[in-house]
């Protein structure tokens, strides 16, 4: 599984308390697709009020000013600032598993949202990765982290009566629609147009 980093921003101080992205994505005003979703995900978050981030660099800071400097096994414990924080992968997996959230909560009741998601045959998560993280270079010197679709889980129906369905890959170019025991051949355009609820990718390297 991918590790999950936030870095933080001390907004006091203006420096970093943890590493930054490798890139940046910016997703049109209609856009509704994989890359906006993880954009949304790992976007910026402003933390004030009785969320403020508890900063130790500015205690220590503090400290120093005073004259009186932390002394070694002492314990920081910070100052409430403002800070940004935002989530980004610190170790891109071998398989990458994306779950749309396509149950919601309204009032009392769950309903199925039946939005249309677009997803790529090939995902580039770098603008979502930790500045610390490995950039692969491949084919016409693209560069990222990239990504190949490999299977699908659909769910067809509503809450309360569904069934599920799968697009699985075979090969390079060859899909099979899989449901129950019935398995057949398709196009990639049937596999690109799916209600996709799971999406599994492999690593590119």
């Amino acid at each position: 599984a991918a590790a999950a980093a936030a870095p933080l921003a001390c907004q006091e101080i203006k420096v970093p308390v943890s590493d930054r992205s490798l890139g940046y994505y910016e997703p049109r005003m209609d856009e509704c697709s994989v890359l906006s979703c993880l954009a949304s995900f790992c976007k910026e978050e402003w933390l004030d009020g009785d969320n403020k981030f508890s900063c130790e660099n500015c205690y220590a800071l503090q400290r120093e000013q005073e004259g009186t400097p932390l002394q070694p096994g002492e314990k920081n414990p910070g100052i409430k600032r403002e800070a940004t924080k935002k989530f980004l992968i610190a170790r891109p997996p071998e398989v990458l598993t994306l779950h749309l959230k396509r149950f919601e909560q309204q009032g009392f009741h769950l309903r199925k949202t039946s939005k249309r998601v677009t997803y790529p045959e090939t995902l580039d998560i770098a603008p979502f990765c930790s500045e610390n993280c490995a950039v692969g270079l491949y084919e016409n010197d693209i560069a990222g982290i990239l990504y190949s679709l490999y299977g699908i889980v659909e769910h067809q129906g509503q809450l309360h009566g569904g069934h599920y369905v799968a697009y699985v890959r075979a090969d390079e170019k060859t899909w099979f629609y899989i449901s129950d025991t019935s398995i057949r051949q398709v196009q990639l355009r049937e596999v690109m147009a799916a209600q996709a609820y799971i999406l599994f990718f492999e690593r590119l390297y």
